[in-house]
């Protein structure tokens, strides 16, 4: 006799596919700088809070102990790590040093998250608002994340017509799988902003 599929489990295989898309959709940007040697009129913003978003919710995920999100978020970091790099690598001196200001702020946002978690909390006996707190930094990085390609095309509005909508095409692709990768961690109640994050998952 046949045995069902899992919705939930199908649901978290499609999640992971979707959320490996979204990890390799830089790569035809990351080539375009690689030949031309420049950062053209890309913006460092989609590749820095995509890398907050990944380091916050892989926090989320060791605190869950869920080893398909661990997966998931490790190889994000490690993708957006490359990007970040490659961008720096490549980035006009004139436009090099609001990059850093912008990776500053990043690393200030995971210090601060950081730090009200484990120090401010326990200091003022509020550890009861662990995990409410934390779905509201990741729920913000989040928001961060969607609205960082507006950056690119602020700087895209600039440039000439075709170029531009050749590359809003190519962040148009990878909003959709970013969507879609939205759509199945809220289902399967992994997305942080969503109840699965205001308490830990209960070990059998």
């Amino acid at each position: 006799m046949a045995v069902a599929a899992d919705p939930l489990a199908l649901l978290r295989i499609v999640s992971l596919c979707t959320g490996a898309m979204l990890h390799i959709a830089p790569l035809p940007t990351m080539r375009e700088i690689i030949n031309s040697r420049s950062t053209l009129n890309f913006h460092i913003a989609p590749y820095a809070s995509t890398l907050l978003n990944h380091l916050i919710n892989g926090y989320y995920a060791i605190i869950r102990q869920d080893g398909a999100l661990m997966i998931h978020r490790a190889a994000g970091i490690i993708a957006n790590s490359y990007y970040v790099y490659t961008y720096l690598s490549y980035c006009p001196p004139a436009r090099y040093a609001d990059s850093r200001r912008f990776l500053m702020r990043v690393a200030i946002i995971l210090l601060c998250m950081l730090s009200e978690l484990h120090m401010l909390l326990p200091l003022f006996g509020l550890q009861r608002y662990f995990y409410g707190h934390l779905a509201v930094f990741a729920a913000l990085t989040g928001i961060g994340l969607a609205a960082s390609p507006l950056a690119t095309v602020v700087s895209l509005c600039c440039g000439e017509l075709w170029e531009a909508a050749t590359r809003c095409a190519r962040m148009s692709r990878r909003c959709i799988n970013f969507q879609a990768w939205c759509r199945c961690w809220s289902n399967t109640g992994r997305l942080p902003c969503e109840r699965g994050l205001s308490q830990p998952r209960r070990r059998c």
